[in-house]
């Protein structure tokens, strides 16, 4: 079997780590070969989002595909083991990683937590922590921890957050604000953790109201309606004229395979999702020149093989 994971991989949730910039982390110091293995066929599973149950049979491929192979023949990972692995042994590297990031900041932390119910009937508040992260250079918004909770009162809520602050040992005066949805139980959460903090020597938590989360992203979509609206609508002409024409997208992908550009396909976007667009801008930048190939290349057909679409003529003009 192969030690590495091709490069090409990536974690989405840890800012885009390549899979041997992780192994590089987790293994500094000597490992067993086939738990090493079987690092990274967890982490691949995990990068690649696949399910757990194809795992329970993973060892007969291996073993069929590498006869020879003494780590093949001895690599054992059936889904619980993968779920483990990932759980109580990959994850907490990552969370100490997170941690150590927040604590070398000089700038001040959020925290976003939801408390929901689970399909199981269970509830579950997950906790997510903002802040500018010296390693990346940027404002980062991580994954940082979960709760299951039997009663999802406002002491227990705060309690809780309150808990994997001090437990992290993240200095709770620099917790800058709380961000989360409206239901009166979280009015009562804020008005608890304020009163922490304030305790810790910090002059309180930011209030910009009881559903932040909201609230900010109806200013974003303030934002864009006054100074981007020609920008919205220009993103969602893009998508609309290549999305339902499998003959478009070929054609499109000559003029990237020519220019080589990476071939993505240009993003949807939504408009209740405001804060997407940056995301969708920034693909129709990295396509910007066969876009304007493509439609350039349009305008020199006869009138009658142009299409005809309002997503065209908007494009058309626009380019």
């Amino acid at each position: 079997m192969q030690s590495e994971v091709p490069s090409t991989s990536k974690i989405p949730a840890s800012g885009y780590i390549q899979v041997q910039q992780i192994q590089k982390l987790l293994f500094k110091y000597p490992v067993d070969e086939i738990i090493q293995e079987e690092i990274i066929w967890s982490l691949y599973v995990s990068v690649e989002n696949n399910s757990f149950r194809p795992c329970d049979s993973i060892r007969g491929t291996f073993k069929a595909m590498f006869p020879d192979s003494a780590v093949a023949n001895k690599f054992s990972l059936p889904r619980t083991k993968v779920s483990y692995m990932l759980s109580d042994g990959i994850g907490p590297v990552f969370h100490q990683q997170i941690s150590d990031d927040v604590k070398k900041s000089s700038a001040r932390f959020t925290v976003l937590y939801d408390e929901a119910t689970t399909t199981g009937g269970k509830k579950q508040l997950d906790i997510h922590i903002k802040y500018f992260s010296p390693q990346k250079n940027e404002v980062a918004t991580r994954f940082f921890q979960t709760f299951c909770v039997g009663h999802a009162t406002s002491k227990i809520l705060s309690d809780k957050i309150l808990d994997s602050i001090n437990d992290n040992g993240l200095q709770l005066q620099k917790l800058l604000a709380l961000e989360s949805d409206g239901p009166n139980v979280n009015q009562g959460v804020w008005q608890a953790v304020n009163e922490k903090v304030k305790q810790a020597g910090s002059s309180g938590l930011l209030n910009i109201g009881t559903c932040n989360l909201h609230i900010v992203h109806n200013s974003f979509e303030k934002g864009i309606k006054e100074y981007g609206n020609a920008v919205q609508e220009f993103a969602i002409d893009l998508h609309s004229f290549f999305k339902h024409t499998s003959a478009r997208k070929e054609d499109y992908a000559n003029f990237q395979f020519d220019m080589d550009i990476v071939e993505n396909v240009f993003m949807r976007y939504l408009q209740t999702k405001w804060v997407s667009l940056g995301a969708v801008v920034d693909r129709i930048i990295e396509q910007w020149k066969p876009m304007l190939s493509y439609f350039r290349e349009l305008e020199k057909l006869d009138s009658k093989k142009q299409p005809t679409s309002a997503a065209f003529i908007k494009n058309h003009d626009e380019t």
